[in-house]
């Protein structure tokens, strides 16, 4: 098993990924939200996912950092 940290803000908003085998696990936890895990069956399937989250994301961010993100999620 694989374990990658996405961001962390605080120790509260935070993302982590985990790949175990052909599925990957998505933990984010958010003061707003709560924790909630995602899961794929794929990395094309993930890609698709963060594209949209991000793009949609409440977190303040800039270009550079959505930028950096999806970077993030190409290299696993």
């Amino acid at each position: 098993m694989k374990k990658y940290q996405i961001y962390k803000i605080d120790k509260w908003n935070q993302m982590n990924l985990e790949i175990k085998g052909r599925k990957i696990i998505v933990s984010k936890i958010s003061t707003d939200w709560g924790e909630e895990t995602f899961t794929f069956n794929g990395r094309s399937e993930l890609l698709n996912w963060a594209e949209k989250y991000f793009e949609k994301t409440p977190l303040e961010q800039t270009d550079e950092e959505y930028d950096r993100w999806i970077r993030l999620f190409k290299s696993i």
